[in-house]
This record gives structure tokens, sequence and C-alpha cells, in this order.
């Protein structure tokens, strides 16, 4: 094995150990110490790889985020585009159910740093990126879907998917059926056509209708 191998096997692991601190223990836990106990090395290789613990932290969660972004593309990869809003909850129901069965503590990991962006910058351009790449996913097919704000559409989806992450997650609700029957509610709403515009159908035939001379007014003119 060469030695940029064995480093990156002992990057990984640092990464690894801290994302296990923050699963167990919340983000706050995550010291150049207490990882390198964790990871098995000394503390030397901590600080060697990773200039402060913001840093650690961020580089966890870009790991996990880079893990889930290549499972979405190869996930979208093998799939056309949905044809129809039930297709489409379909989909996102498969892809969250491998999400949860994929690994307890990446995902963990992951809500709470997500969570403790708001406290730190260092973190908030990797939720970012985590979302903005949801977006840029399924802004396509609600757009193919007919959905009138295909982008803004994206991110109500994946802010419901979020929630009700949490729901499975930390409250042992919302069931893969149930999951399914909400975002199909949640799709054929964002997709339905859009009303007719304000002054047309029967109220605007109604005033036109109202605007007609009636057929005697030029006989009462000559009277």
């Amino acid at each position: 094995m060469t030695r940029t191998a064995r480093g990156e096997r002992r990057r990984r692991a640092i990464l690894d150990a801290a994302l296990q601190i923050v699963a167990r223990d919340g983000p706050r836990a995550v010291t150049h110490r207490a990882v390198a106990a964790e990871a098995g090395v000394p503390l030397a290789a901590t600080t060697y790889y990773f200039a402060s613990r913001e840093d650690l932290v961020a580089q966890a969660l870009r790991q996990v985020v880079d893990a889930e972004l290549a499972e979405l593309d190869g996930h979208f990869a093998g799939l056309g585009l949905p044809a129809t809003p039930d297709e489409a909850a379909d989909v996102l129901a498969a892809l969250f159910e491998e999400t949860l069965a994929r690994d307890d503590l990446a995902l963990l990991a992951k809500n709470e740093l997500y969570q403790a962006a708001a406290r730190t910058p260092a973190l908030q351009a990797e939720s970012r990126r985590w979302t903005d790449a949801y977006v840029d996913r399924l802004a396509p097919v609600l757009e193919r879907l007919g959905a009138a704000d295909p982008p803004g559409d994206a991110q109500l989806v994946v802010a419901a998917l979020d929630g009700l992450l949490d729901l499975r997650v930390s409250e042992r609700r919302c069931g893969p059926e149930e999951l399914r029957a909400r975002l199909r509610r949640l799709l054929v709403a964002l997709c339905a056509p859009a009303p007719p515009a304000r002054g047309t159908g029967r109220r605007a035939g109604r005033a036109t209708r109202s605007r007609r001379p009636r057929p005697d007014a030029g006989a009462a003119g000559e009277r």
C-alpha cells in the first residue's frame, strides 16, 4: 500500500470517528482529542489532516453528503423521468426508504450537523450543497409534470422529505405507505393545472352579454 493510500485510509478513519461521536453525543462533543481516541490514532494525526475542529466537522459532513449524492445520482441515472405525480411519488418514496436502510449512523450524524449549520458557517456550504443537489435533480421532474415553478416547488418537496424523515427517525411515524400517500398529495397539488385567469369563463361571458344593446334599443330610439 502506498503512503498516499495509507494517508487517505487514516484520514477517512478520523472522519468516520468524528461521525460516530456526532451521532452518539452531538457535534459539540467533537474535539481533536476525542476523535483521536475514537479512531485509535495519535492526537497529532488529527491536527495533521485537519487544521481546526471546525474543519474536521465540516469535512465529516462533506463525506456524508458526497456519499449520499453519489447514490442519488446512481438512482436517477437508471430511471427515466416519471410521467405522472404518482410515479414521481413512488420514486421519491423508494429513495427515502433506501436512505433510511443505508446507514443509521450517517443519517443521524448528517441530521445533527445539518441542524448545527445554523450556528456554524463552515457547515452551511455543505448543507446548501446537499439541498441544491436535490433541488437540481427534482426540478426537471416537476417541470415535466407541469409544476408552475419547478425550482421553487422542488425546494418545497425537499423540505417536505426532510421533515418526513425527521418524523420517521425521531418519532417512528410516517411509515412507507403513509409516506407515499403524502408525497402523492403534495405532487398532485404542485403539478395541478393552473386555474383560469380572473375575468374569463362564465363571469366574463355575463359581462360581455350585459354590454350588448337590446334588440329593441334602436326602435325605442326612433320612437
